[in-house]
């Protein structure tokens, strides 16, 4: 992913974050026992030149509709406009064509894992899945955004976007979770230090494909997590995505 510019600034990114699984702690489905947050960071040239116009086309193709959601669920289990996928040949040449997709694109990847369970025996009180994920996925993307070899020159990007789907009255979570960073800081980075986020919402209506390709991204991440022995060819064309020695934060 190329971020710099002819004249050794860098290129201006945007990040999309979504989640997979749920933060709840009283009902832990024993098959999935995890949550976890991605965020996908994106060139917004590239996003814009690419990635809108490819997602646009391989939409077109396969349910001649650009406003197909691409959703991970749906995808596997071949329900809602996907049903076409129960068709194997067809499936076979879609998946084919997503995945060139996925491989092709330039963006990064960074994501926070929690092990329900194991949380939940650890602590006594213990935070929100979706609070814990969030906060060291924020702490990534600052160490990330600070480092020389992204940063190029001295300046900074005065705004980093993060996007995230709106849901609604679990939005207020989130907000409280970001307003504090922002505010207090966390324990390992000061508040100055996240204070060129700034957190907006989108609903899936929207369409917004990047905050689809995080969704793809979360599920084989968490997957990987879970056992990372299991053959997950998803999560092989993420690996050269992800940020080398940040990308992941498994808790406890």
């Amino acid at each position: 992913m190329t971020y710099a510019t002819q004249g050794g600034g860098r290129m201006p990114i945007t990040v999309y974050l979504d989640e997979t699984g749920t933060h709840d702690l009283e009902k832990i489905d024993p098959t999935f026992p995890v949550f976890g947050v991605v965020m996908l960071l994106c060139d917004e040239t590239h996003y814009g030149q690419v990635i809108e116009p490819e997602a646009r086309s391989l939409k077109r193709e396969y349910f001649n509709d650009e406003n197909v959601v691409f959703h991970s669920y749906k995808i596997r289990k071949q329900i809602g406009p996907f049903v076409v996928l129960e068709n194997r040949a067809l499936r076979n040449k879609f998946m084919a064509d997503l995945t060139r997709f996925m491989t092709e694109c330039q963006y990064r990847i960074l994501a926070a894992v929690i092990h329900k369970e194991k949380h939940k025996a650890k602590y006594s009180n213990p935070f929100s899945p979706y609070d814990l994920a969030f906060v060291f996925t924020m702490e990534r993307l600052v160490y990330f955004l600070e480092a020389p070899i992204f940063s190029g020159d001295a300046s900074q990007q005065k705004e980093v976007t993060i996007i995230a789907e709106s849901r609604g009255a679990q939005d207020k979570e989130l907000i409280e979770t970001f307003n504090s960073l922002v505010k207090s800081g966390s324990d390992r980075v000061s508040a100055e230090r996240f204070k060129p986020f700034q957190l907006r919402f989108k609903r899936k209506a929207e369409n917004v494909i990047g905050m689809q390709l995080a969704d793809l991204a979360a599920y084989p991440i968490a997957r990987f997590v879970m056992n990372s022995d299991q053959n997950n060819p998803a999560f092989d064309v993420l690996r050269p995505k992800l940020i080398k020695g940040l990308w992941l934060k498994v808790f406890p």
